[in-house]
């Protein structure tokens, strides 16, 4: 979902001071387009609708004008203003709630531009109580981006590609409260059927740390995640996080199998100035050859910014060594 910023430049460079665009009503379809008069609308059945988190949080800055521009903000108000306008039970996917529905509807959202038109192409599959692809297909509706600093064009072509979307499944699946009875809960979804694996949202490089399998890699990796998975040569696994902190930037996750080799802590935990450091990584994979970078250097310094919180100048409660203590609690085995 990342925008390259000399397209976005010279798609806006003729809009980005035009006026102001106008919200489209959520109960309003596009010309030409109905639902079946024999459909109940509102319609009862209890729905929930999956959108990739990074894809809703996605936003970027616009050096000549000064402007942030979100269309991962449109894109989220957009899809729940028409879900709620259809289906006023709906929800978007918690995989931690117990809350059961009778459909889900999987989405995958995308953004092109053309001649000054912002385009959302919407790919999207309905899966019944079962997990069961019933139905799926694909939407597209562009907006003109007139003023882009008010995202206005983003909520417009998501609304109106969910609009369509909606359409189509009230239209051939019909579907009633007591013909799609809530006995899915969310918590049972199976996540792997949701995502695409073929694109993930971000690699990272980790490595064992214990023999039971754990691995330690930087926990940005894994923000706005749903599934988490290792490639350990040409084998790809199902992995779970066992621990995280942003204050560090690490994270433990667990192969859960056991390891003849892996990189063990120092019991004491302290380090030198001037030590030799060696990082070994995959930096921009997809671009580079799939084998491993290796960049040495030495520690130039034992303390980091005044007052940061994880600098040992910090004065508070628990010391950088103490959180990472608490962090590595689990992880490691003396």
């Amino acid at each position: 979902m990342k925008i390259p910023a000399a397209i976005m430049m010279l798609a806006v460079s003729l809009t980005v001071a035009g006026c102001q665009s106008t919200k489209i009503k959520a109960n309003k379809l596009p010309k030409g387009v109905k639902v079946s008069k024999s459909v109940e609308v509102p319609n009862t059945t209890q729905i929930a609708y999956y959108l990739p988190k990074s894809a809703t949080e996605h936003r970027f800055y616009l050096d000549n004008w000064n402007v942030w521009v979100e269309p991962g903000k449109g894109l989220k108000n957009g899809v729940e203003a028409a879900v709620k306008a259809y289906f006023p039970n709906a929800l978007a996917f918690d995989p931690k709630s117990d809350t059961q529905v009778g459909l889900l509807i999987d989405m995958e959202p995308k953004w092109s531009f053309d001649s000054g038109d912002a385009v959302m192409t919407m790919k999207y599959r309905v899966l019944d109580a079962n997990q069961k692809v019933i139905r799926e297909g694909e939407k597209e509706y562009d907006n003109a981006i007139g003023n882009i600093s008010s995202n206005t064009a983003f909520y417009n072509a998501s609304l109106r590609a969910t609009q369509l979307i909606l359409v189509d499944v009230l239209n051939k699946l019909q579907p009633t409260a007591t013909k799609f009875a809530a006995e899915l809960a969310l918590a049972d979804v199976n996540t792997n059927d949701l995502v695409n694996l073929e694109k993930p949202v971000s690699t990272g490089t980790g490595f064992y740390i214990n023999e039971n399998g754990q691995l330690l890699t930087a926990a940005h990796v894994l923000d706005n995640c749903l599934v988490t998975k290792m490639k350990l040569g040409d084998e790809m696994q199902q992995v779970s996080i066992t621990a995280k902190s942003a204050l560090l930037d690490l994270a433990v996750i667990d192969s859960h199998q056991q390891v003849e080799q892996h990189l063990p802590f120092r019991i004491d935990g302290k380090f030198h100035l001037g030590e030799t450091v060696t990082n070994v990584g995959y930096p921009l994979q997809g671009l580079l050859a799939a084998s491993p970078n290796l960049t040495r250097g030495n520690i130039s310094s034992k303390t980091a910014l005044k007052g940061a919180m994880g600098s040992s100048s910090s004065r508070r409660q628990f010391s950088l060594a103490q959180v990472a203590g608490l962090l590595f609690l689990r992880a490691v085995n003396y």
